[in-house]
């Protein structure tokens, strides 16, 4: 078996089990048994599910988290507050891709047979594509690391990162906690 195909059935038996955690949270009551979810523990839960609301690994508990924490507070008070975990998530993640790989990816681009898909990566058209794919891809419940990926090598600035980031995760967890309080 090749390497990257090792890689895929890693990647799927993960997120198979994250998924499967999420419900087993979910069904057994874990997260009310833990946390306890008063009104204060609720405000806890919204930052911590925010941040894990954001991983390929911990989305699913993460919504988990933000649905019980919708029960007990408003799902826009959830939002606001699920936002600045979120953020802070993705804003590590994003310095890390922007300062160290997206450079390493470049060079790996520019000295091999890919050097053409850079100078494609430099069309402001298909930069537009990306950003609302990135765009799209962060106000999903579905991991953020492509979408930070894309902006990290789209070398967009951290100033301009953040309020993207805070604006797209607060429609994207907002949702999450409406759906949530909807079908309880």
């Amino acid at each position: 078996m090749r390497r990257t195909e090792e890689h895929i059935i890693r990647d799927l038996l993960i997120l198979t089990v994250s998924i499967w955690l999420a419900f087993f949270l979910h069904n057994h009551g874990i997260v009310e048994k833990l946390i306890g979810f008063s009104e204060k523990s609720a405000i806890l839960g919204s930052f911590i599910g925010g941040m894990m609301f954001t991983s390929f690994v911990t989305t699913a508990p993460g919504i988990v988290v933000l649905v019980n924490a919708g029960h007990v507070i408003s799902p826009f008070l959830v939002a606001g507050i699920g936002v600045f975990g979120a953020v802070l998530s993705d804003l590590i993640l994003f310095r890390i891709i922007r300062d160290y790989i997206a450079e390493d990816i470049a060079h790996i681009l520019k000295h091999g047979r890919l050097h053409r898909f850079l100078l494609v990566l430099r069309n402001p058209h298909l930069r537009l594509s990306l950003g609302i794919i990135a765009a799209v891809l962060i106000i999903s419940p579905l991991p953020d690391e492509l979408a930070i990926t894309v902006m990290g090598l789209g070398h967009i600035k951290t100033k301009h990162f953040v309020p993207i980031a805070m604006c797209l995760h607060f429609i994207g967890i907002l949702s999450v906690g409406l759906i949530g309080t909807a079908i309880r």
